[in-house]
């Protein structure tokens, strides 16, 4: 992913360059503005509609690329699967091999920080935009719930005791904003999501932009609270917070009858026009063994259903070290969807939270939904005394595998991380990431803990 990202911008210099020419050339002026995703001058004085929808548009666009990235690195620490690159070894060294430190490791911050930054300065222009009180509310309602979910994902990738700055001080010249607490991070995505839910409820019946196909079940302020519930359902899980995370859900769309993928997506060549879903074409990313070694099977004696599904079987590949024998299939052609939040995530959150608060017997429900529509296997009689945790995390791995890094999340909130497999002994498994090393810099905190050089448990 580095090596694409320094070949992109490499790219972007020298078109700049040449366009540089031409104008010099030309004595023309080419400029054309992007129209999905205005610049922040674009939003001050009074914008219309049409700028606003603009600027929501580059905020989906802008998250598509942000959860995408979550993905490739996560997978890995939760050993769902490798990056693995003979020309170019650092997507894997950077991700396993001792340190991780704030130089090459930084990372899940820049990008997020500055999706915050374009979503404050779309809420301050709807205060002077042509758009009605409605409209207005609607519109904060939906971008509220994705700022609160960048925050999320600053904060979900950083160890327990490293907080975080909240909202950026808009004055570039100004005094940076200081860290709180991570406890006071977790209650202001709490409390966004529901300044979120309050605003989209006074929304009125309809958006004042189009949303692509990948909303199309969620595109009014009132069914798009049930996203909105979903995402805090989901923070609230990492926080261990079983009641809550049930509230949550129960306002959500989860649904054991509902196709498991029924959810959010981000769509690929309908936000922005020109995209595509790069995991598709990937060569470099194979599934760890045990994604199919410990995989169970379904009654007709073949393999777990999302086994077949997602890997695809290679000749024994070795690189680094490491052998795989499958690659990852799980996105199957250049338009499939990045999942945001989907039903099986939700129905296994469901049984997490039921199992911890003592309801053995929902949670197997909540399980079963999971492991036989998705994985075609026999149903869990209705007192199965087994290891619960561990077959919801079995379903996690395969239902979720290489949407988000789900696993490597819930192995670190169960304290299990001692218990993922290491093909070599100097394969680390982290607490998180630190800050990036500009913005250590920029605060002089270098010995601090939130830029600390971090070594594997």
């Amino acid at each position: 992913m580095e090596t694409k990202t320094m070949l992109s911008a490499l790219r972007r210099t020298a078109l700049l360059a040449a366009t540089a020419l031409v104008v010099g050339a030309c004595d023309n002026d080419f400029t054309v503005p992007n129209y999905n995703n205005p610049a922040r001058e674009d939003l001050t004085g009074s914008p219309t509609q049409a700028t606003i929808a603009a600027a929501v548009r580059g905020i989906v666009s802008t998250h598509r690329g942000l959860k995408a990235g979550m993905v490739t690195r996560y997978g890995v620490w939760g050993r769902e699967g490798y990056d693995l690159r003979p020309e170019e070894p650092r997507p894997f060294t950077d991700a396993l091999i001792d340190p991780i430190d704030p130089v090459n490791g930084g990372q899940y911050f820049s990008g997020q920080y500055t999706q915050i930054t374009q979503i404050n300065t779309v809420l301050t222009a709807l205060e002077n935009s042509s758009l009605d009180e409605g409209e207005r509310r609607a519109v904060a309602g939906f971008v509220k719930t994705f700022k609160a979910d960048a925050f999320w994902q600053a904060a979900i990738s950083r160890a327990e005791e490293v907080g975080l700055p909240l909202d950026p001080n808009p004055d570039p010249n100004g005094e940076l904003t200081p860290i709180s607490s991570k406890a006071e991070v977790w209650a202001y995505i709490n409390n966004l999501y529901d300044e979120a839910q309050a605003d989209l409820q006074a929304g009125g019946s309809s958006f004042p932009f189009d949303l692509p196909p990948g909303f199309s079940d969620f595109n009014t302020p009132s069914d798009f609270i049930q996203v909105n519930r979903a995402l805090k359902a989901l923070a609230l899980k990492y926080q261990g917070d079983w009641p809550g995370t049930l509230a949550a859900l129960n306002a959500s769309f989860v649904d054991p009858n509902q196709p498991m993928d029924y959810g959010v997506g981000f769509d690929y060549s309908t936000i922005s026009g020109d995209a595509s879903n790069g995991f598709f074409t990937s060569p470099y990313h194979h599934a760890h063994p045990r994604v199919r070694d410990d995989a169970q099977i379904q009654p007709d004696g073949s393999v777990d259903q999302r086994v077949q599904d997602k890997l695809v079987p290679e000749e024994p590949f070795t690189l680094f070290g490491v052998t795989t024998f499958d690659e990852i299939d799980v996105y199957q052609s250049l338009t499939a969807p990045m999942p945001w939040v989907t039903n099986k995530l939700l129905l296994l959150m469901q049984a997490e939270a039921q199992l911890a608060s003592g309801q053995r017997g929902p949670a197997i429900t909540a399980v079963n939904a999971v492991r036989t529509e998705d994985g075609g296997l026999a149903a869990l009689p209705g007192d199965w005394n087994g290891d619960l945790l561990d077959e919801i995390l079995y379903n996690k791995l395969r239902s979720l595998l290489w949407e988000g890094g789900y696993q490597y999340l819930d192995y670190r909130q169960y304290d299990l991380l001692d218990e993922l497999p290491r093909a070599a002994e100097n394969h680390g498994v982290y607490p998180g990431f630190p800050y990036p090393s500009n913005e250590c810099l920029a605060r002089d905190i270098m010995s601090q803990v939130e830029c600390t050089t971090y070594f594997a448990n």
